[in-house]
């Protein structure tokens, strides 16, 4: 039988790894260098591919700007492959939205060269996504190419996702690099190893088309190549060789099957399993602070910076301001994604790697909040908060939600206070009293002077003056003394000065000069004092905003302190009730709905890790520390109204390091301090955590653990654009295995334990490792990993896993040294996860305010933006249509049955389409003829639906 070998040339490029980017860089422009002067030069060497990312073009010409045209015309002519992603990521430690950003980012840049490979190519990230065929077909991509994650399967598969969405998987059985240590130097031996490679791959192909993957990490274009293929043509006619590429294998495959693809063995949702490639799951929680700064910057951009962009650009009519706020966060992205190939988001790389990711995070987070801001300060100007009588001595505070249902919770604003509010309420729009606390802080003397009558002319110039150093006028008194007089200024940072005011100083300070006994005056100028307020925000619309106002009080009338001379520490509302067990500082949480009781929650286990950067793995002889050395001090930090909250002090006694032989930990021990803060507001179904650690010792995991009294197999958590169960026992069999499975699996926003009748969801914010086990009676425990710490990229003396993952270097800064802060969140709850999934994105989500004056405008006190309903529908992107036509709104269905989604906007609907991901019609959608406002479809069980509209802004309500 004569098979076809295609041979594709390629190179697997990690951008930053065990070098620096820059100093990959360097190895990049050799090797590119190296493959143009080839293409340029052998006409038989046709093709190359680079590892499907675009961004490798952006290095390369940095440093050869003039080869830009080469580059452009080997592309077009289809010799060079580049694309379909900008970087090539990780896809567990990612959103969704940043998935579709990269493969947005890497379609323009395809489109600017001329050329894209129409194939999902993923060959090593450690693992994949449930959501992914769906992805890729939303992207017109039909096909994929990976090699972790699947079992002894044949090299070609339907891959697919829960939707249904399906697309011809090219398993690299053999790695991405089975042919790249071709013998070229000898014809014969290129033979024989060719024959080799075909023939260990025949059994398991589905057609008489092998795939030969010429190239390895970082390795640079072989010119000899193309005289070895032609040597074996001749030598081995049985054995039909191509220099070609994934599309080509792709096309040859359908094309032999007679384009049927569908008795392909077909593989549903996530591929975790470590049978034939190391999965490495351990980067899940090496080093955590990756993970909590990306999670924090992906919902800033996905959440604030982007929809509120959007919202700010239609309802203030400022075109320009919109365009440069859009460019501003597509630049954040760039930073962002960047951080994103699997070694660097994985957090397995050496130290410099990954202290230069610290920087870009920087970045986008600077660019992401400070879009944000001005975004709600703009949207903020264009509410009319004069409603409710208010008066000039009101200071006004508009609180945004950007989830896309009303929501009460507790808001957190930082205000300045002009003098006549040093004690305030808290009131809606409405006139009603909300419940707050606050802790004021004094403002500072920025300047003192002493001056006589002639120059106290120039004081309203100066006051002018402060405009341009970013500060406003406020409040003046003026104090007449003998001989002359005190002026008390108050400014406050930003702001506008109001002319009457500045009329009325000019008017007071000709008053003073007027009096001819008045010789000699002093000026005092000192900022507002400033108020931490805490208020409970009620009914806040999705989408949208509310405003409050701060009110003059004759004095603060709180909740009397609490009598805790009992010693029963307690937080408790109408939802749940917290009792904090003062012998261990365990929690037990009682769900006031069902009664269920869950206690012992929260306990910190710390165990030592003698893994490496990607694999965890218990030390053979290992030393479990659970519990305080000594009781746990405990104290009532805030007493409401807002809100309630316990602080927990303890001291682990926790071994410092690893034995000398690394099969146990060591014999010397440090007190490691723990201080846990759980907090809990009117209102709210889930009790809040947050963890400080001291990080003092190496080689070791923490874990925060929840025992529950739930028997299930399974568990349940958010995924990308999706909600998994897994299984909670693991494989049986598994010796021969190249890497063991473990009961540690990723989570986004939370993970659940339930029967159906009954559960916990236990929600984080950044925090992407979580475990499970069942007790001897079936009951589930949960544990979120906070901390793993290690001091190896890559050892091979593991039992765990066979051989090692990549380079044996030291990286001393993965053990994770210094202060973490860790915040998650407890939700007990009836049903299954579906009954608080929005609990987990609130707690992710918390609701922002932002202080201004009171003033007309055109938008009311209160109104949503957008409002999305159906059954647990989740609101995924609000951003601005790439084009610059109208806006585009994701949702997906994490249900496994088709839901109406309903979505509401605050301005009528003037057109709208189904789009793809990449934001191409689909089809037209029909308007709502009851209610201009409103549009309606229908989203199959797990799928993303994605929507463009264009609004009527003749006014809001119109």
């Amino acid at each position: 039988m004569t098979r076809t070998a295609f041979v594709v040339s390629h190179t697997h490029w990690d951008r930053e790894w065990y070098e620096t980017y820059q100093q990959f860089r360097l190895r990049l422009v050799r090797l590119m260098d190296k493959l143009l002067h080839i293409l340029e030069t052998d006409a038989a060497y046709r093709f190359f591919m680079l590892d499907g990312q675009t961004i490798v073009l952006e290095d390369y010409l940095q440093i050869r700007p003039q080869r830009e045209n080469d580059l452009r015309r080997h592309i077009q002519s289809g010799r060079l492959l580049i694309g379909p992603w900008h970087v090539l990521p990780d896809e567990f430690l990612v959103s969704g939205e940043a998935l579709v950003r990269n493969l947005l980012l890497g379609h323009r840049t395809c489109a600017r060269f001329g050329g894209e490979m129409r194939v999902g190519y993923i060959p090593d990230p450690f693992g994949h996504i449930s959501q992914m065929p769906q992805i890729l077909r939303g992207f017109g991509l039909a096909s994929a190419a990976l090699r972790r994650g699947l079992d002894d399967h044949p090299t070609e598969l339907l891959w697919q996702s829960p939707d249904g969405s399906s697309v011809l998987l090219c398993y690299l059985r053999d790695g991405y690099d089975n042919a790249a240590r071709l013998p070229v130097q000898d014809g014969d031996a290129f033979v024989r190893e060719v024959r080799r490679l075909a023939e260990r791959l025949a059994p398991f192909c589905t057609t008489d088309n092998v795939l030969l993957m010429n190239g390895v990490d970082h390795m640079e274009p072989v010119p000899e190549l193309p005289a070895m293929m032609a040597y074996a043509g001749q030598a081995a006619p049985d054995l039909r060789l191509l220099h070609s590429t994934l599309p080509a294998y792709v096309d040859a495959v359908t094309r032999d099957r007679g384009g049927d693809l569908s008795t392909l063995t077909t593989v549903k949702g996530e591929l975790r399993s470590p049978r034939r490639h190391h999965l490495l799951p351990g980067v899940l929680s090496t080093r955590m602070w990756i993970k909590q700064r990306n999670g924090h910057v992906q919902n800033l951009l996905s959440y604030w910076a982007e929809p509120f962009s959007a919202w700010a650009a239609v309802a203030g009519g400022d075109v320009s301001a919109g365009w440069l706020r859009g460019q501003a966060v597509w630049q954040a992205w760039r930073y962002l994604l960047e951080n994103h190939p699997h070694d660097s988001i994985c957090g397995c790389g050496i130290d410099q790697v990954h202290r230069e990711m610290a920087t870009r995070f920087d970045w986008a987070e600077q660019i992401a909040e400070q879009v944000s801001a001005s975004s709600l300060a703009t949207l903020a100007e264009e509410v009319d908060t004069t409603v409710s009588g208010a008066a000039s001595r009101a200071l006004a505070v508009v609180v945004f939600n950007p989830l896309p249902a009303s929501r009460t919770e507790v808001v957190t604003v930082d205000v300045q206070l002009p003098g006549s509010l040093q004690e305030f309420v808290v009131l809606s729009a409405d006139g009603q009293v909300v419940p707050h606390q606050a802790e004021i802080h004094p403002g500072t003397e920025y300047a003192s002077m002493q001056f006589g009558r002639d120059e106290l002319v120039a004081l309203p110039d100066m006051v002018t003056m402060l405009a341009g150093l970013g500060l406003s006028l406020q409040e003046v008194e003026v104090r007449k003394r003998q001989g002359g007089a005190d002026i008390d200024v108050t400014l406050m940072k930003g702001g506008v000065t109001e002319p009457e005011l500045l009329d009325q100083v000019k008017v007071e300070l000709a008053g003073l000069l007027a009096d001819s006994t008045l010789q000699a005056f002093s000026a005092r100028a000192h900022l507002t004092a400033t108020a931490t307020v805490h208020f409970l925000a009620r009914d806040v619309p999705g989408c949208g905003y509310s405003t409050y106002y701060l009110r003059p009080a004759q004095s603060q009338h709180g909740s009397p302190v609490p009598d805790h001379s009992d010693k029963v520490w307690q937080l408790e509302n109408e939802f749940v009730a917290a009792t904090i067990d003062p012998e261990d500082g365990t929690v037990c949480l009682r769900d006031k709905t069902t009664g269920v009781v869950f206690a012992g929650l929260n306990r910190f286990v710390d165990g030592g890790d003698r893994g490496d950067e990607y694999n965890y793995c218990a030390p053979e002889a290992d030393l479990l520390v659970s519990a305080s050395v000594r009781p746990p001090r405990l104290e009532w930090i805030e007493q409401g109204p807002a809100r309630w909250c316990i602080r927990v002090t303890q001291e682990y006694q926790v071994p410092v390091s690893l034995s000398a032989d690394r099969a146990s930990r060591s014999e010397e021990t440090i007190l490691v301090p723990i201080q846990t803060e759980y907090s809990l507001s009117p209102g709210a179904r889930r009790l809040d955590v947050r963890t400080e650690v001291e990080n003092r010792v190496q080689d070791h995991r923490l874990s925060a653990v929840f025992p529950t009294p739930v028997r299930t197999a399974w568990t349940e958590a958010e995924s990308t654009f999706d909600v998994v169960r897994r299984p909670i026992a693991l494989p049986a069999d598994t010796a021969d295995w190249v890497e063991q499975p473990v009961n540690t699996h990723p989570q986004g926003t939370f993970v659940d334990a339930s029967d159906g009748l009954s559960g916990l969801m236990v929600a984080n914010r950044g925090l992407p490792e979580f475990g499970a086990q069942l007790d001897d009676q079936g009951r589930a425990t949960l544990a979120v990993t906070l901390l793993r710490c290690v001091g190896w990229l890559s050892r091979d003396d593991m039992s765990c896993r066979q051989g090692h993952a990549g380079p044996a270097l030291e990286t001393p800064e993965a053990q994770c040294p210094g202060r973490h802060v860790f915040e998650y969140a407890l939700i007990p709850h009836q049903g299954n996860w579906q009954t608080c999934h929005s609990e987990a994105l609130a707690f992710n989500l918390p609701l922002r305010a932002v202080q201004t004056t009171v003033h007309a405008g055109a938008l009311p006190a209160s109104g949503g933006f957008l409002t999305l309903e159906g059954e647990g529908l989740v609101l995924s992107a609000v951003k601005a249509a790439e084009d610059g036509s109208g806006l585009v709104i994701r949702v997906y269905n994490p249900l496994v049955r088709p839901v109406a989604a309903r979505l509401s906007f605050l301005w009528p609907v003037e057109s709208a389409s189904l789009v793809d991901l990449k934001e191409d019609n689909v089809r037209e959608l029909a308007l709502d003829s009851a209610d201009a406002h409103v549009l309606r479809f229908v989203l199959k069980g797990k799928e993303i639906g994605t929507v463009r509209v264009r609004l009527h802004l003749d006014g809001p309500g119109s």
